[in-house]
């Protein structure tokens, strides 16, 4: 699978103001929404928090990763948001864990697609796994440039 299709720039932040990762998923599938990659924000945010609720996505390195599989996405897609003042995602932060600076929300469609969110979730880690894209993520100053970056480290530019 390649990302090329479900990234796009208007689903991104790159100076996200939030204080929750609650007010993170929101804002973010305000953008999906209006990029009509959803239908309903808060059956998606209801979705994504009740994901959340079983296994926090905070990865450990100052990203997250939430998503879930949900009737309410029109279209697959990831909404990225760099946050920015950094969060403790779950609560009191874990004095191991950094706060979260960046967030990689994935919108997938509960319906006939029974892996494309592993998938995506992969292709994310893959990247993740790269120091230099992580330095990349936090330098980029361009949602295109973030896009293409993104492309890049993955093969498909």
């Amino acid at each position: 699978m390649q990302l090329h299709g479900i990234l796009d720039p208007n689903i991104m932040d790159l100076n996200l103001e939030a204080e929750t990762k609650e007010e993170v998923i929101f804002k973010l599938a305000d953008l999906l929404l209006k990029e009509e990659r959803i239908t309903d924000a808060e059956q998606y945010c209801a979705d994504v928090l009740s994901r959340e609720e079983t296994v926090p996505t905070d990865v450990g390195i100052g990203v997250a990763i939430p998503h879930a599989k949900s009737a309410a996405v029109s279209k697959n897609a990831v909404a990225f948001a760099r946050l920015k003042t950094p969060i403790p995602w779950n609560g009191e932060q874990q004095s191991e864990e950094p706060p979260v600076h960046s967030v990689f929300l994935l919108a997938v469609s509960s319906k006939g697609q029974e892996n494309t969110h592993l998938q995506i979730i992969a292709k994310i880690a893959e990247l993740l796994l790269d120091d230099a894209f992580l330095s990349a993520l936090q330098s980029i100053n361009h949602k295109e440039d973030l896009i293409d970056t993104m492309k890049h480290f993955l093969g498909e530019a």
